[in-house]
């Protein structure tokens, strides 16, 4: 079996080989940013691991500096961007001051998109379908159709139910119990029918590990290789230092 000790991929130098699990071979290894790690063999080789998490947090540095150019001190409706506050799941956040006098904190994309209109003073209670700021107008209606089908659909709630009740009530991840939980088609739902409602394609993690997921593998062709390998990355602390 190839050693691919002292190869380099992408801003991954791998060291040397530190042990086997599950038949991957697992390789000490340093980022070009300094912070050492373990990393799949088969998965950098291939370019799914390309670094440790800094460059996601790098990506959404640079998308920070560049949206703060556009927005800064630009007015939006009734908010004025008056200053950038925080990233949270590689979303940045800015402080605007409303018509009104009140301030709040209003993430980029809503402002530039107009789906906030105010600090809440404007009330949108009873407004419906475009006529509501909320309203994706990207969508067409056989996708609105499907989604809200999905969502309702008896067979939808007692297969996640049941994962809940399986799992119970625990990110499978975190061991988080309780709070914001999604469950996670292993295979997914679009290209993978036949498995939708197959018990052991669904598992319990929490929400801002989902989004991380989907962020990081996409949301087509999903499979149960790449949730080993994502579970892989969180256990050996990947993440720690990243805001997910």
């Amino acid at each position: 079996m190839e050693d691919l000790s002292g190869k380099k991929f992408n801003k991954i130098l791998i060291i040397r080989y530190s042990h086997s699990k599950n038949n991957l071979r697992i390789y000490e290894a340093i980022c070009d940013c300094g912070k050492s790690i373990l990393v799949i063999g088969s998965s950098v080789k291939r370019g799914r691991i390309k670094s440790c998490s800094c460059i996601l947090k790098d990506m959404a540095k640079r998308k920070t500096e560049k949206v703060t150019k556009q927005i800064l001190n630009k007015k939006f409706n009734k908010l004025t961007v008056v200053s950038f506050s925080y990233i949270k799941n590689q979303k940045s956040y800015y402080k605007c001051l409303c018509e009104c006098g009140n301030t709040t904190i209003i993430r980029s994309n809503t402002l530039q998109t107009g789906l906030a209109k105010s600090c809440g003073c404007m009330e949108h209670k009873g407004l419906k379908r475009e006529k509501n700021p909320q309203w994706n107008h990207n969508l067409t209606e056989k996708e609105r159709l499907e989604s809200n089908r999905r969502n309702i659909k008896p067979e939808v709630k007692l297969w996640r139910k049941e994962i809940l009740i399986r799992d119970n009530y625990a990110c499978q991840l975190s061991k988080q119990k309780g709070g914001k939980l999604c469950v996670h088609h292993l295979f997914n739902w679009a290209d993978y029918p036949e498995k939708r409602f197959e018990l052991g394609n669904g598992i319990t993690i929490s929400e801002p590990l989902h989004k991380l997921f989907h962020r990081l593998y996409g949301t087509k062709n999903n499979t149960l290789e790449q949730f080993i390998e994502f579970k892989f990355r969180y256990d050996y602390g990947e993440w720690l230092d990243y805001q997910i």
